[in-house]
């Protein structure tokens, strides 16, 4: 993609073809940002402009948007457009989670990944946590519990990560958050390309597992849910 700025217009223009074309959108994004080329406060094009300007369909610019949306990097005001957002820093842009999104085609590293990850994750939730978070995560999954029948794939799929999210918040540690908010984006849109041998009353029972770890910390649990988190990723296989 190449992009050239026309007096108080930014136009996108593309000139390659990408393989996934709202990767390439978050890309040049990034880089007009490192390059100061759009600066906080700036309006950007419309979803109609961008689709004419880059020849993409609108689904594409729709998926860059949401993502750009959720890492805080452009504000969405109804009536009056998009905006880089302003201020510019800290968790609102963040070059690391630029390259996190770069490699989303690596699906297989993904899942190495986050397994991994979550392992740090429960550990420093652990160590942070506070006594109000036990009976939220509680609450959380008796809700959980009532959907496991009634719920579609989809909002299952939003339950799951729902959860993960709050241990997330758990940790308190905004690099965690950071990283893991994006890595948890990048899996919600990999979910449908994969299939589960596991099944809900699995990840009812790897959440409880979490619950107890959090809200009663003794070592052989943390062994358990290693064990548990390893075996529900080995169940993993692509579609």
């Amino acid at each position: 993609m190449d992009h050239k700025n026309n007096g108080n217009a930014i136009v996108f223009k593309q000139k390659k073809k990408p393989t996934k074309k709202y990767i390439e959108i978050i890309s040049l994004v990034k880089q007009m940002i490192l390059k100061g080329e759009i600066k906080p406060g700036d309006r950007l094009p419309t979803e109609a402009q961008l689709t004419e300007q880059l020849g993409i369909s609108r689904t594409s610019v729709r998926e860059a948007l949401k993502i750009l949306e959720s890492m805080g990097v452009i504000l969405i005001k109804r009536g009056e457009g998009m905006f880089l957002q302003r201020p510019l820093a800290g968790t609102e842009f963040n070059p690391l989670i630029f390259d996190l999104l770069m490699m989303s085609n690596e699906t297989d590293r993904l899942i190495e990944f986050r397994q991994y990850f979550e392992h740090m994750v429960i550990e420093i939730a652990v160590a942070n946590r506070e006594p109000m978070d036990c009976e939220k995560l509680r609450q959380y999954i008796e809700e959980q519990e009532k959907q496991i029948n009634s719920a579609d794939d989809t909002s299952w799929i939003e339950l799951d990560i729902g959860f993960h999210l709050m241990i997330l918040e758990l940790t308190r540690n905004p690099f965690m958050i950071d990283i893991g908010k994006t890595v948890y984006e990048l899996y919600r849109n990999l979910k449908p390309q994969v299939i589960y041998s596991e099944d809900r009353n699995n990840t009812i029972a790897t959440h409880n597992l979490y619950l107890e770890l959090i809200c009663s910390p003794k070592p052989q649990l943390f062994e358990q849910l290693r064990v548990k988190i390893r075996a529900n990723y080995s169940a993993i296989k692509f579609s």
